[in-house]
């Protein structure tokens, strides 16, 4: 666990980053003593979704575009 100011915070982002990295819990001490949890999750880049990807994997009911029962005219 490591503790910065927001000032140091500002000018160590490249540090905590890597801490993010190493799954460490960053706190960082606001102007009025307040102390905020910050998580930073690395994350893994795949690149850019591909179109077309769930092609065949998505299956949409039949009467998805029928009205909703609630929503009918009512015929009385």
């Amino acid at each position: 666990m490591k503790t910065f100011t927001v000032e140091e915070a500002q000018t160590n982002l490249a540090q905590l980053l890597k801490s993010a990295e190493q799954g460490e819990t960053v706190y960082i001490e606001g102007h009025d003593s307040n102390i905020f949890e910050l998580v930073l999750i690395a994350l893994a880049s795949e690149g850019a979704p591909k179109a077309g990807i769930m092609r065949g994997k998505v299956k949409i009911a039949p009467d998805f575009n029928d009205p909703l029962p609630e929503f009918q005219a009512s015929t009385k």
